[in-house]
């Protein structure tokens, strides 16, 4: 059974499979045109004269929703009539062994009776839904009740009477309280499904008071549910509650179940575990890339660097594709980032949210590079020994320094030499922001953006990468790079984890130190352009080839 959305013939059966032949067109399984008047008139034969009621019914409805399209003659009424019948005595006498299939008779018996404007059968509908829910007694039933309960409180063409109403919503009310109660039917998430066609319901009455009881109700389940629960999974059922309770303006409720997630974060490591993989790089050519990376002179050093240690997409891109062929069901589960005790970033499927798993990617891949980076950097020092003087020399070359701002660029050199990295870290980040910004000024680009009650405020390091002015000059790969980096919650987001407090001391490490070095370097690549002919320093910028 499908719908008529779902359905390629535009009716409520279609097939069982759907593929594509060898000349490129659809083929189904079972197919309409093989449906011919013959199998018709067998179809309203057997409606008649069978005698189990779920076999009348596929019989009946069958006709009734084929026969036109299939042989281009309309069906007469008394199949939908039979059919109605039909779906609502196997609902009675409960020949269907699934609640799910049960209550999609009911629902097509209601669809059929409405279609043909049949006000008793209408009725004998809708008295047989209120009687089926009243006899729900597991919580298994309850979602699907839900659904079909939630499409007939919807359906003006019902007509529902105030106490068939009251009925559906009494009996909603009835499963609500049945799955919040601790015991064998205690279901958070069955109570979410009640609670959610209660909200809707209320909301449509204008009842706030009420909404907030149904969902505080299903609310409490998950906190009570998340209180024995591990971690990852309390946070996990937490969040969405939280939202939910800020959504609706209970903001008692959501700081009550934000404390409880924040105990749990506080947790949540001990549900993580540390995976492993070795990785064998022969010493011979270790040592080969690290003289390579040292040879010549400080510049060349820094340029080769800075080109080297930016990640290529298309790479990522690939590598990323690779995942979905040989791991395809892992490829499809969305991931979830916990930092410091709280989900700081989900993500979906490669294929449903393809930009978020690159920066998720991108951020793995850069951690793995560090194993090159940072000794890289150190052979460059030990092999070259700069001063903070030599190395702010270099960047002195871009304009998108400020010249007032070069002490403060000194003192953090001077910290990262030193191996300071609680200092360098601190001092450089706001540096390489306040770059950025000058780099938008310097191509005319507004560097403010409306604040509220009449005021304006800089752009923040994530709206800075992400203006085309920033691509135009880095390139994708470079300004991914830096907004993974520096700026998205996806990745390793160290200016905001280290400038809103989030950092501890395991992120004032030399790897961190390294890559915050190593966007200087990128940075310091960038130079102003020049007119074609005149001459003139132009309002664009470059990076350095």
């Amino acid at each position: 059974m499908l719908d008529g959305d779902s359905s390629p013939w535009n009716t409520y059966f279609g097939p069982t499979v759907t593929a594509i032949d060898a000349q490129g067109r659809p083929a189904y399984s079972p197919d309409l045109t093989q449906v011919d008047a013959e199998i018709i008139s067998h179809w309203e034969a057997r409606s008649t004269v069978a005698k189990h009621p779920v076999l009348r019914a596929r019989y009946a409805d069958l006709v009734w929703d084929l026969k036109a399209q299939a042989v281009q003659q309309r069906p007469d009424v008394q199949f939908a009539g039979i059919a109605i019948d039909a779906y609502l005595d196997g609902v009675r006498a409960r020949f269907y062994k699934y609640p799910v299939v049960a209550v999609q008779a009911l629902q097509r018996a209601i669809g059929l009776a409405v279609s043909t404007n049949d006000k008793v059968r209408i009725a004998a509908s809708k008295g047989s839904m209120i009687a089926r829910l009243d006899e729900v007694t597991e919580a298994r039933e309850v979602a699907s009740w839900t659904l079909a309960i939630d499409e007939a409180l919807r359906n003006k063409e019902l007509d529902l009477t105030p106490e068939e109403t009251g009925a559906l919503i009494a009996g909603l009310e009835r499963l609500l309280v049945m799955c919040t109660a601790t015991g064998p039917q205690f279901d958070p998430f069955a109570a979410e499904a009640c609670a959610r066609v209660l909200a809707a319901h209320y909301e449509r009455d204008g009842q706030r008071d009420q909404i907030h009881r149904v969902i505080r109700s299903y609310g409490m389940a998950f906190e009570y549910l998340a209180g024995n629960a591990s971690p990852t999974f309390a946070m996990g059922w937490l969040q969405p509650v939280i939202d939910e309770y800020h959504a609706r303006g209970m903001a008692a409720d959501a700081d009550r179940v934000l404390r409880a997630y924040e105990e749990k974060g506080r947790r949540a490591d001990d549900d993580l575990k540390t995976i492993q993989a070795p990785i064998e790089i022969p010493t011979a050519e270790f040592e080969q890339f690290l003289d390579e990376a040292s040879a010549g002179s400080l510049r060349d050093c820094f340029d080769r660097i800075s080109v080297r240690f930016v990640p290529k997409l298309r790479g990522i891109r690939d590598l990323l594709q690779e995942l979905l062929s040989r791991t395809p069901i892992l490829s499809r589960i969305p991931v979830t980032r916990i930092v410091d005790g709280h989900f700081a970033a989900q993500v979906g499927s490669i294929e449903t949210d393809p930009d978020g798993r690159l920066i998720l990617q991108l951020a793995q891949y850069m951690d793995g590079e560090s194993l090159f980076l940072t000794p890289a950097l150190r052979r460059i020092r030990e092999k070259l020994a700069p001063d903070a003087a030599a190395i702010l020399a270099i960047l002195e070359e871009s304009p998108i320094f400020d010249p007032v701002r070069h002490t403060l660029l000194s003192e953090g050199i001077e910290a990262y030499l030193s191996a300071d990295h609680v200092k360098a870290i601190h001092v450089l980040i706001p540096e390489i922001e306040h770059a950025l910004r000058r780099l938008l000024a310097l191509m005319n680009v507004p560097i403010l953006k409306a604040g509220r009650n009449g005021t304006t405020q800089a752009k923040n390091l994530n709206e800075v990468l992400r203006e085309a002015a920033i691509q135009k000059v880095f390139g994708e790969d470079a300004q991914l790079y830096l907004l993974t980096l520096l700026a998205d919650q996806r990745g390793q987001n160290i200016r905001n984890v280290v400038c809103h407090g989030f950092a501890t001391p395991l992120h004032f490490n030399q790897q961190v130190a390294d890559r915050v070095f190593h966007v200087l370097l990128t940075l310091a690549r960038v130079r102003q352009a020049r007119e074609p002919e005149g001459g003139a320093d132009s309002s664009t910028a470059s990076t350095g080839g």
